[in-house]
């Protein structure tokens, strides 16, 4: 499955990149199969085989492809050579199936961003053609929100962490990743250049690092029985938070490169780590 999904040089690039051996990589990508629920994703697509344009329906293989090794990676980076696919599979199985459901919380809290894929990858479309009823759409839009799976196993495993359920955590959650910039920086990211080993490593640590900082923000914000508000959070810290959000403003495009993002993580980390 694996290599039939992913093929042979992705998955050697993925024991390059993580430093894992190959049985943990299998196990991060069965979890990942399982609760994306790929083999079902993969048959919608051959589905429409003749019936969309064939560059979208490339797009749109590209987009399982990369959300796939996204998450195998984030899944290495959480658990490393501990990660269990029963369990984990039990874990973020029904849970993400749940934010992912249409009109479900990601749809509501990412609708803007959602909205600008969905026109950009239809835009070959008559509005007419993929209406809202039309399951060719509703196809389309499942796959725009692969992106924003990682999302919600990052939600699920928060909440089976806490003891506050999980629409809770999705409300703080969302709010987290806007205060803290998220897109921003994840769009940053992913503009670096990868012509090397070194290249993609670095791209993989700051994602890493950027993941660390979200979550323990979460936790910070989840440890008690009656979780503080982001709005609190942001305002003890206003002042710092601030300050960075000037850099980034001010920070011209030809400039975004390893270093810049380097020191403006490293200033959010100290933020993060004062609670």
């Amino acid at each position: 499955s694996i290599v039939n999904r992913l093929g042979i040089e992705t998955i050697y690039r993925l024991y390059s990149d993580t430093q894992q051996p190959l049985d943990v990589i299998v196990r991060a990508y069965t979890v990942t199969r399982d609760v994306y629920d790929v083999p079902t994703l993969w048959q919608k697509l051959e589905s429409l085989d003749n019936q969309l344009d064939a560059e979208l329906l490339l797009e749109l293989e590209t987009k399982l492809r990369a959300s796939i090794e996204r998450s195998i990676m984030w899944l290495i980076d959480r658990y490393g050579p501990t990660l269990n696919v029963a369990t984990l599979n039990q874990e973020y199985g029904d849970s993400v199936a749940s934010l992912t459901d249409n009109d479900g919380l990601m749809d509501n809290h990412f609708a803007e961003e959602l909205d600008r894929t969905l026109a950009k990858l239809t835009e070959v479309y008559p509005n007419d053609e993929l209406n809202e009823d039309s399951v060719k759409r509703q196809t389309v839009m499942q796959f725009a929100k692969l992106p924003y799976y990682v999302d919600a196993m990052e939600i699920a495993g928060l909440a089976s962490n806490s003891q506050h359920d999980s629409q809770v955590v999705a409300e703080a959650y969302f709010t987290a990743y806007q205060a803290l910039h998220i897109d921003w920086f994840v769009t940053r990211i992913n503009e670096l250049p990868m012509q090397s080993h070194w290249d993609r490593r670095a791209r993989h640590a700051l994602i890493g690092e950027l993941n660390r900082l979200l979550r323990q923000t979460m936790q910070a914000v989840l440890a008690t029985d009656e979780p503080i508000t982001l709005s609190e959070w942001a305002e003890e810290h206003e002042q710092k938070l601030t300050s960075i959000e000037e850099q980034m403003d001010s920070i011209q495009q030809d400039v975004v490169n390893l270093s810049t993002l380097s020191v403006l993580l490293s200033e959010m980390g100290r933020v993060v780590e004062a609670d």
